[in-house]
């Protein structure tokens, strides 16, 4: 038998395929998630015409059902935890991690996939968990993640349990750079348990408030020195009595509305938004 080599590498991207269906039987399905009188509501609305037909009851009832088969044996046999412990120590040069979260649900059951799901973001967490896990594990093995770029986790929690937040806060130990896209609440996680070594941080594609960044870049004064902005909306909250007003800001209001980051002696350089030639729409460096 040939040996297996596996190869030295410093760079993996792993997209994490996340189900959490629960129409694992008939009557759940047709009492609970999607009923007969729903399902003729929408059919009348042509909501289930696809590819010059009509999808029946019994076809949607099969495909969240299959899904959810699927998740579950994974979750209950802890196969991916098994298989991530397993083989991360292996990759002895592995310094980066890339988390892209998405439900991977096809047409035309896409449109109705979060009540098949009970909202299918209740799994990520988990998988983040699971992830960080492994790397705690694969430290032992000398695996240092410097860079973790997570996208599309869009639940409001990380996570609730004081063990969890411990292994997270472990497994990430060593990150120097954090790159976060339509991901909040990771956000708000590292905001209340500091990356120790972090030293660059970018954020884009999510609304987000300049008291939430600001705090989170005071937690980490220490020892970041970079701040990239990318396809930011930021609310500039103006009050007036009673009424709290959000509106976009465009890259000068971003920039004014920094005011205290960018004065706070804590930053060396400030990017805002990447032009194709390589260059940024705003730089500010800092003596």
């Amino acid at each position: 038998m040939r040996p297996i080599h596996f190869p030295n590498t410093s760079n993996i991207m792993l997209h994490v395929r996340i189900e959490l269906p629960v129409a694992q039987n008939w009557e759940t399905f047709c009492t609970y998630l999607y009923t007969p009188t729903e399902y003729a509501r929408d059919r009348r609305g042509s909501c289930w015409a696809f590819e010059g037909g009509e999808v029946s009851y019994s076809t949607i009832y099969s495909y969240f059902n299959s899904l959810a088969k699927d998740q579950q044996e994974i979750i209950q046999s802890n196969r991916d935890l098994t298989s991530l412990c397993t083989s991360l120590p292996l990759f002895t040069g592995l310094d980066t991690i890339q988390l892209c979260f998405s439900s991977y649900i096809k047409p035309p059951f896409d449109w109705c996939a979060e009540r098949m799901l009970l909202d299918g973001q209740l799994s990520f967490p988990r998988h983040v968990e699971v992830m960080a896990t492994a790397i705690a594990a694969a430290k032992k093995y000398r695996v240092a993640i410097r860079t973790l770029i997570i996208s599309g986790f869009y639940p409001r929690v990380l996570c609730h349990s004081r063990l969890v937040t411990d292994i997270i806060s472990e497994a990430f130990s060593d990150v120097k750079e954090l790159q976060l896209h339509d991901s909040p609440a990771i956000l708000n996680f590292f905001e209340q348990c500091p990356l120790p070594q972090l030293e660059r941080f970018e954020i884009g594609c999510y609304w987000m408030s300049v008291s939430h960044l600001e705090r989170f870049i005071y937690a980490h004064a220490r020892t970041i020195k970079f701040l990239h902005l990318e396809d930011i909306w930021l609310f500039r909250e103006n009050r007036e009595g009673n009424i709290l007003n959000l509106t976009l800001a465009d890259t000068k209001m971003i920039l004014d509305s920094l005011t205290n980051i960018r004065y706070s002696g804590i930053l060396s350089e400030l990017t805002i938004n990447r032009k194709i030639d390589g260059c940024y729409e705003m730089k500010e460096s800092f003596a």
